[in-house]
Parts: structure tokens; sequence; C-alpha cells
């Protein structure tokens, strides 16, 4: 059976799953998908972890929800571990549910300690759904199009382009390191360090959008780290509690200080919830017995290569990107119907990816999970799917 659901504006017919587990999903009559885009990015552990599942329960069995008089343990060691992921030796954290509200948490923050300054980011960066975030109106952000700098390797300071940005009235730079708006672009680390080094030098305030790329999907903890610098404000959503919504704030010290002498008030009723704390603890603590970044930087090596294969194979895959299991196919040598059947194949196949509204570009963020006989697996049915275009 189908179900209605809107999405983005639009009803679209989905099916409805009957369970779903590690790296797959399962409608009632029993047919098997595998899931390559974990659900929207926000499963690294796969369906079902057991591990996750048990500690929100046994949580939720405690103590669910807090309110402003009180608290439980597991929300202050989690936020000492999430503290210690982003290289913060102190701080504060500050746990939300969803990563739209985490994202214009850490933009309020930024607006209040500047004093209203213009916030920098690039053109194409999503950063989140609602609030300054989502609007990115010009009396409040400055957008930068970095497309024009991808393959310069010059020293910034000299390029005309970056000369142009009013770093006088930029008070921070939230930058997005590779999501693009799910385009899966990555910018050059020479231009992410040398804006990230003129906004610090003029007191501004560094902000990390890790919603998409935080939790091992891009090789490392977080996307940040491919770029050589260190953020004052990370944010974190999606895989953070593995499929349950929780998300979280986390300010360096410096910044934390700064945003008391502010006196910003973050006040909300699902703020600092136990349940959710439990569930990134968890996560956490799987990411660690498992090795799960070691697993995502090998594995996306060998997806990667394996992806790149079918683009030497076929003239029309005009582009193959990725870091880490984050990755993107981009067909542009093909017919807009075409792309759209090779989609459809690949889901009658028993494959989920996700494919651009209007675009020729498919998505891949599998599980970080996945195995090399499940990716082997994948490339097969995609090459037999391309080889009938």
């Amino acid at each position: 059976m189908d179900s209605v659901m809107w999405y983005s504006g639009h009803k679209i017919r989905i099916p409805s799953v009957s369970r779903a587990e590690g790296m797959y999903v399962y409608d009632g009559e029993g047919r098997r998908w595998l899931d390559l885009e974990s659900g929207v990015w926000c499963l690294p552990l796969g369906h079902g972890c057991s591990a996750v599942n048990e500690a929100v329960f046994t949580q939720m069995n405690k103590c669910t929800h807090t309110g402003y008089c009180y608290t439980d343990e597991i929300v202050e060691r989690t936020a000492e571990r999430l503290l210690t992921s982003a290289g913060f030796n102190a701080g504060r954290c500050a746990f939300l549910t969803s990563g739209s509200e985490a994202v214009e948490t850490g933009v309020q923050i930024i607006r209040a300690v500047t004093g209203g300054k213009l916030l920098l980011t690039f053109t194409d960066s999503f950063l989140g759904s609602h609030g300054s975030a989502a609007k990115k109106g010009a009396d409040e952000w400055h957008q930068f199009d970095w497309l024009g700098c991808a393959d310069c390797a010059r020293d910034c300071k000299n390029c005309p382009l970056f000369m142009k940005i009013p770093f006088d009235k930029i008070g921070g730079f939230v930058f997005e390191p590779g999501s693009s708006s799910g385009l899966v672009r990555f910018p050059p680390e020479n231009l992410v360090s040398a804006i990230a080094k003129e906004v610090k030098n003029r007191g501004g305030i560094l902000m990390a959008n890790e919603i998409t790329t935080g939790f091992g999907r891009t090789g490392k903890m977080y996307g940040y780290e491919h770029y050589g610098y260190s953020p004052d404000i990370v944010c974190v959503g999606k895989g953070a509690g593995n499929g349950y919504p929780v998300s979280a704030v986390i300010l360096n010290n410096d910044t934390a200080e700064k945003t008391e002498d502010a006196h910003f008030k973050l006040s909300q009723s699902h703020q600092n919830d136990p349940a959710g704390a439990s569930a990134v603890s968890a996560v956490l603590r799987e990411f660690e017995r498992l090795d799960i970044i070691t697993a995502s930087r090998d594995q996306g090596r060998y997806f990667l290569s394996r992806l790149t294969e079918l683009k030497d194979k076929y003239p029309f895959i005009s582009d193959v990107r990725g870091r880490g299991l984050m990755m993107s196919v981009t067909l542009d040598g093909l017919p807009e119907d075409a792309v759209q059947s090779v989609f459809e194949k690949l889901f009658e196949a028993g494959y989920i990816i996700v494919r651009r509204p209007g675009l020729k570009v498919f998505r891949i963020d599998p599980p970080l999970i996945i195995t090399r006989e499940q990716t082997d697996g994948f490339i097969s049915a995609f090459d037999v799917i391309l080889s009938r275009v």
C-alpha cells in the first residue's frame, strides 16, 4: 500500500515500509531495497541499530524529558563527549531536535555576539529550512560564489574576487563543508583557509554546519577537518542520533563566554532532552567500537573508485564526486527522460538513491556500515542499467 506524503511542497507516492534493518528497508510484500541515502543522511549506523535503540529505550524508561529546573546526568556526559569530538577542551553544548534548529541557533549566537554584523557563506550552501539561515537575506548575509575558484590554487589575497568580500562588515563565516545543497561539491582548501583566517583576524566567529557532513560522512568525524582550521561553533544533527531526532550546537569556551556576555537566551521545550542525549551518546560509543570513521574513509575510497570505473566506461557520465561516503554521479550526457528512467530502474532493481529535482545528478550517501559486497552489487546493477540506455 502506498502512502501520500508531503515533501518540499509536492505530494508524492512512496512505498510503505513494513520494517527496516541495517542497510535495507522492506515493504509488506517482501520487496527489499538497499538504502543508499541513509534515510535523509540520518543513519550512519544503518536502520534499527540495536545499541542506539536500547540506549534510548532505557533512557525513556528512566527520564525522557526535563524542564528548566532539573536535568539528567546523561546530558552533561554527552555534552562533554561532543566537545571532545570537536577538539574543544571546554565550552558549552545545547541539544535540540533538528539540524535547522541547531544552525539557526548558531547563526543567532554569532549575530548577538558580533552586534548584528553580516554573516558570510557560500552561494550553494543550504544551511537550514527556516529563519535567517534559510532566507539568507542581503541585510544579514553576504554570499560568495566560490565556483570560479574551484580549480585555483593561487594565493587568495591577491585575487580580485576575494578582495571584493566586505570583511570589514563580516561578523562570522558559516561554512558548509561539502554538501553544497546536496550537489556534493567541495570548496578548495586554500580558499576556505584564507577566509577563515581573515574572519578570525578581524575578531569574527567561525561556524561549521556539520548537519550533513558530520559524524563520519566524509571519512573524518567532521567535514571541516579536511580544511585545516578549527571552528568556534559546530552544529550537528542527522547522523548524530542515527534516526532519532536530535541535534546540537557545540561552542568552544571563548565563544561560550562571549555568548553569555551578550546575554543570548535559548529557551525551547525540547532543549537538552535526556532521550536525545542518550541517542548521541550511543552513536559515539558505536563509532568508537566499530571504528566507523576508518570504515567510512576506506569504503568511501572503494565505492568512489567503482563509480569512477563507470565514468570511464560511459561517456555520458560527466562527473563523479565524493569524499568518504558522500558521493554524486552526474549524467549530463543523457536526455532528461533517460536520466529519470535510470533512476526508476535502479529503484525497481532494489536500490534507493536520490535524484536532485530538475538536475541530472544522483546522490549516494549509504550508511557507513556498507560492505564491499553491497557496493559491488549496486555497481553491477547500475552498470547493467546504464548499458541499456
